[in-house]
């Protein structure tokens, strides 16, 4: 046995079926995808018992990886630790086989150092960014709060750092009070820090234009600068917070073939276990239950990474809701790599249904629960399905789909009259407004791309991720009618 980096090789001449002669065993899932792209999607399926015998999936799974139409194949051994073994078909050249599968294993683990680095360099070059920004800031405050109230460096420093990675603290593995309060203190210095870096570059470069053309003040320009960008920053900061919490109502109506007068319900992005999470929750319900809603839809990122910082008040909350069909997909948040399980326990105990990459008939429609497409931690043996294979088991018009990522509606065709998407918050604050509005097709509203292709409702969502600030966004529930 070889070893080459996180993945294993071995050569086995004792192979599962005839014409497959050569395997490597990963151990690691990341090295396994990479080297065989889609396959391990279907391999986890197949652990999970989801994609019927090992050896009718062997056909399906079956991928070209090189030029002279080489490829892998999964085997899957039963148990608690099933091992996964990855053959290489014997195309019958004599050590060709092997050599391919040495060269194969051998790029896969080349390529794992350079993401390796690759992300070693980002998280520096990041540190570095939010470092030099948060030394401006401390700069630019410290000179200004010099002026009226002398200040110790030293212990300005010492609360200015504290400050500054709190929001950080929040993810450590410190006991659960704890994490709440750093988060807390986190999000909100946070939330001040974007603004007061804002004014402070706006103001600094006023300045400097006003040095060029010799326009400028003569006396008390530091003192001024620094109390028009406090007072700036504390006002937008205050207006955010309010803003936050003010849930307000957005409606549309949609025409749907064969039905009319059904209304549904669409919330999403509350984020259980966000600063302020458990009391905006309780509001967010009441907010829901103002509407007769025949189908209630949570479209994903209910909960926050973390089930340890659940409100205890959930369940009850979740409970309360007045609708005869509540219904869940998973969105990027709802994962953790503890506690997973409970996160779709505690919506099923509470009486939600959901669908993973499922769906069910409700009141004369067909509603489809999608598995969101970048998790951000573990959903234990859960990977997203094929969007074409899922759809193509649909029978029943009209389609409606809960997805969070509204990155993923290309993916859907004419096969799929609605898709209700949430995640991008609206960007939450500006100027991350203007980046969502970039990068997507569409991050928030009413869209549809063609009249061939599915309509598309995206929420901006009813609760905040990380700093509980809403400002260029609301926070909403979405009432849909279709007609």
């Amino acid at each position: 046995m070889g070893h080459s980096g996180e993945l294993q090789t071995y050569w086995d001449r004792t192979h599962p079926f005839e014409g497959w002669s050569c395997a490597a065993r990963a151990q690691d899932e990341t090295v396994a995808s990479q080297l065989v792209g889609g396959v391990w999607d279907l391999d986890v399926q197949a652990r999970a018992g989801r994609t019927g015998s090992r050896l009718g999936r062997r056909a399906q799974v079956a991928t070209t990886v090189t030029a002279d139409k080489a490829a892998w194949v999964a085997d899957v051994s039963p148990g608690p630790a099933p091992v996964v073994r990855w053959f290489l078909r014997d195309d019958g050249q004599d050590g060709s086989a092997d050599e391919r599968l040495r060269s194969v294993v051998a790029a896969g683990s080349e390529g794992a150092v350079v993401r390796t680095v690759g992300i070693v360099f980002g998280a520096g070059v990041m540190l570095g960014v939010y470092g030099g920004t948060n030394f401006y800031v401390a700069t630019r405050l410290f000179q200004w709060s010099d002026i009226f109230l002398p200040t110790n460096g030293v212990v300005f420093a010492v609360v200015y750092v504290g400050l500054a990675v709190s929001l950080l603290v929040g993810y450590a593995p410190l006991p659960v009070r704890a994490r709440k309060v750093a988060s807390w203190i986190g999000g909100h210095w946070t939330g001040l820090f974007v603004y007061l870096l804002m004014f402070f570059f706006v103001a600094d470069l006023v300045l400097a234009v006003g040095r060029v053309v010799k326009v400028e003040p003569t006396t008390g320009v530091r003192f001024g600068e620094g109390l028009v960008v406090v007072l700036l920053a504390a006002g937008v900061v205050g207006y955010g917070l309010y803003n936050a919490r003010r849930i307000v109502h957005v409606s549309y109506d949609v025409r749907l073939p064969g039905v009319s007068g059904m209304t549904i319900v669409v919330v999403s992005d509350l984020h259980l276990g966000s600063v302020g999470s458990g009391r905006n929750f309780a509001k967010v319900v009441a907010e829901v239950n103002a509407v007769d809603a025949d189908l209630v839809c949570l479209v994903g990122d209910i909960f926050n990474d973390d089930y340890q910082l659940v409100p205890g008040s959930a369940q009850q909350t979740l409970e309360s809701i007045r609708c005869a069909h509540v219904y869940a997909c998973l969105g990027n948040h709802d994962s953790a790599r503890h506690g997973f399980d409970e996160m779709v326990s505690l919506l099923e105990r509470s009486g939600v249904r959901v669908l993973k990459d499922e769906y069910e008939a409700v009141g004369g429609i067909t509603l489809v629960g999608r598995l969101d497409c970048s998790p951000i931690s573990t959903t234990g043996d859960l990977k997203r399905t094929d969007t074409a294979q899922l759809m193509a088991t649909i029978g029943t018009r009209p389609v409606v789909v809960m997805d969070h990522n509204p990155g993923t509606i290309d993916e859907y065709g004419a096969e799929t009259d609605l898709i209700l998407a949430g995640h991008t918050h609206r960007g939450q604050m500006f100027p991350a407004n203007l980046i969502t509005r970039a990068i997507y097709a569409v991050d928030y509203g009413y869209y549809r791309k063609d009249g061939s292709s599915p309509q598309v409702i995206v929420t901006s969502g009813a609760g905040t991720w990380g700093i509980p600030l809403r400002i260029a966004s609301n926070s909403e529930v979405v009432c849909v009618v279709l007609t």
